[in-house]
């Protein structure tokens, strides 16, 4: 994990991290990393890929159309509610720092 690659992630999450704060999550990263690249060095000829570990079990509860839940009563405790949206901040910048 080098500088540069900490450094893009913290941007891409919108992180602003302090120098102790970097040392510490590059750390975790690297140990995650590390992992990664052992489970990576696992043979696994023969062994049949899966999407879910639930395939071919029978479904947990039927899907069952319900009425939703009135607007009001799911913004009642929005920040910033607009209308009848959540207003959240803006996560995609352009290069003059406003949002895209």
């Amino acid at each position: 994990m080098t500088p540069e690659d900490l450094q893009k992630l913290e941007s891409l999450a919108g992180l602003r991290l302090d120098q102790e704060e970097r040392a510490v999550l590059a750390q975790r990263l690297e140990r995650l990393l590390e992992y990664v690249r052992q489970i990576e060095s696992i043979d696994s000829t023969g062994v049949t890929p899966i999407a879910t570990t639930l395939e071919g079990l029978p479904s947990l509860r039927e899907d069952v159309v319900e009425e939703s839940l009135p607007a009001a009563a799911a913004l009642a405790n929005a920040p910033d509610p607009h209308d009848s949206h959540f207003r959240i901040p803006g996560v995609m910048r352009q290069s003059d720092g406003e949002n895209a």
